[in-house]
């Protein structure tokens, strides 16, 4: 983009540090040596110039003069260092402030008339220093001026001891009160730095806010141009050509609403595609004044991610209403069972009279899983991490399982190819995922044979996570049903109720951990269980 705006919590960050402390002592250092250079000039004026014979008297007119032109050279080098800011702070006013009693002390024995003016113009310089330096260089400085003065006043003066005495309380004095001043001018710098790296503070996490927000956000100026957008506006927006800018060719069904919004004042709460391999979109508009530009801030809202929210509600309060319904049909569905399993005893009943029976007892035994699922996924606790040996934990659980279930021909083994591996979950949570995706496997994916061959690997994927994979020999998942198998209630079976996959997957991420379905090029179906690691 041709310019960018600087979003912050209420508008433009200011000019950032140089604005601050740093500025202020080269302006004041700047002035200082401007009025240096005044003085010197004045000086060299009154030394040279028909009309300073008239206001002084050049007691030594070869050491006055010297002393002028030397003082003038001075003051136009410290006036240049000033303007660049070649030499540090204190440098610099320290020769200029030796520069100027050494000239002044000069001038009080070579020049007759000018004593009370010279000690005036140094009350100046004195009074700078001490608004510039701290007070363990600014008091040495300012009982420097006051030595030269009484020296300058009462020997090379003639005698002026009280006006002498005069000035040096006065440069005692201004360096007290520039003193006070200077601490207050300190403290001021400290909470403008303080200011401005706050406001930088929130800038940097505004902008760390933009960048990973879900919803796209950009700035477009009155021309229709984008100022600025963030990644999730870039990937609502689809592919950008390199070095355009103009929202009209970018979007132009976006600009035409933005159009409309700049006339009517209204958004328009109908969805948009602004790329045909992005989700819709929802866009709203505010006004965005910068600077005095009038920029508009469009905000894009993903419908998918309103969408998927709206499920989970959905899915929420579902889950609590059938956890209640649930808890009213168990009652009645354990009548029925028993009932049955009485009607099965008795020995009147005829062969088509027994095989009705066993329609009841296998329906009731259907309704009474879809109700444990339910109320599984209503009252699902809060997972317990601990650390466990993943290796030892699943050749365990392996034996655990094909000891306590009838395979009939089924094979479930475990290929370990390593000693340990370590990991954080809950075992009792992390057990119901297993015994999950095993059953799921032995129902679903069996081979030609009719047998199911399932098989339990434990390995360290992305970036060194310990994960369980369920692989079988089945003729796995097609692609259209892969995207569906961990939604709520999605199922191919008559006999299922759709929830198993999706309540193994809330446990895992319950755990910190996925679960995902891997498709294998040889066929078959992966499921894999990607688990946090210890200290991970």
């Amino acid at each position: 983009m041709q310019q960018d705006v600087d979003i912050v919590a209420e508008g433009r960050v200011p000019g950032g540090a140089a604005s601050g402390g740093a500025a202020a002592p080269r302006r004041e250092l700047y002035f200082f040596a401007l009025y240096r250079l005044l003085e010197a000039a004045l000086l060299v004026g009154l030394c040279f110039s028909p009309l300073g014979e008239r206001l002084i008297v050049l007691v030594s007119e070869e050491s006055a003069q010297i002393a002028s032109i030397a003082y003038l050279v001075g003051a136009v080098a410290l006036f240049a260092a000033a303007i660049r800011f070649r030499a540090a702070l204190v440098t610099q006013v320290l020769v200029g402030i030796v520069l100027d009693v050494a000239v002044a002390g000069t001038a009080f024995f070579a020049i007759d008339g000018l004593e009370a003016g010279i000690a005036a113009l140094l009350l100046v310089n004195v009074s700078s220093v001490a608004l510039l330096l701290p007070a363990r260089d600014a008091y040495p400085v300012a009982l420097l001026a006051s030595i030269v003065v009484v020296a300058g006043l009462g020997l090379g003066g003639g005698g002026l001891w009280t006006e002498a005495t005069l000035f040096a309380a006065t440069y005692i004095g201004a360096t007290l009160l520039m003193q006070s001043l200077r601490t207050r001018m300190v403290e001021a710098e400290r909470r403008v730095e303080r200011q401005e790296a706050d406001l930088a503070d929130l800038a940097r996490v505004n902008a760390m806010i933009l960048k990973r927000m879900s919803t796209g956000v950009l700035v477009v100026d009155r021309a229709n141009r984008i100022r600025r957008m963030n990644d999730a506006a870039q990937r609502l927006l689809g592919r950008i050509p390199a070095g355009v800018d103009q929202l009209l060719a970018i979007a132009p069904d976006l600009a035409q609403r933005l159009d409309e919004w700049r006339v009517t004042g209204s958004d328009d709460p109908l969805a948009m595609q602004l790329a045909s391999d992005a989700p819709p979109v929802v866009p709203r508009f505010a006004r965005f004044g910068v600077g005095g530009d009038d920029l508009a801030l469009v905000l894009l809202d993903d419908v998918s991610v309103v969408t998927r929210q709206a499920e989970q509600l959905t899915l929420t309060s579902l889950g609590r209403l059938s956890a209640s319904i649930a808890h009213e049909i168990r009652n009645p569905l354990a009548a029925i069972r028993y009932a049955a399993e009485l009607l099965g005893e008795s020995d009147a009943l005829v062969d088509e009279e027994r095989r009705l029976v066993e329609i009841i007892r296998g329906q009731c035994g259907r309704m009474n899983g879809i109700v444990d699922n339910i109320l599984l996924l209503a009252r699902r606790e809060r997972s317990r991490p601990e650390r466990i040996d993943l290796v030892a934990w699943v050749r365990e659980w392996v034996t655990e399982y094909t000891g306590t279930n009838q395979l009939a021909g089924d094979q479930v083994e475990a290929v370990l190819d390593r000693d340990s591996l370590t990991a954080m979950v809950d075992p009792g949570q992390l057990r119901q995922v297993l015994w999950n995706l095993v059953h799921n496997a032995r129902r679903y994916g069996r081979d030609a044979s009719g047998k199911a061959q399932v098989s339990l690997y434990v390995r360290e994927v992305e970036g060194h996570h310990p994960a369980i994979e369920v692989i079988d020999t089945g003729p796995g998942i097609p692609p259209d049903r892969a995207l569906l198998i961990f939604e709520p209630f999605q199922t191919s079976s008559d006999h299922s109720t759709g929830l198993g996959l999706y309540i193994a997957r809330q446990l895992c991420e319950a755990n910190l951990g996925r679960l995902d379905y891997v498709k294998r090029p040889g066929g078959g179906a992966c499921f894999r269980i990607t688990l946090a690691a210890p200290g991970g």
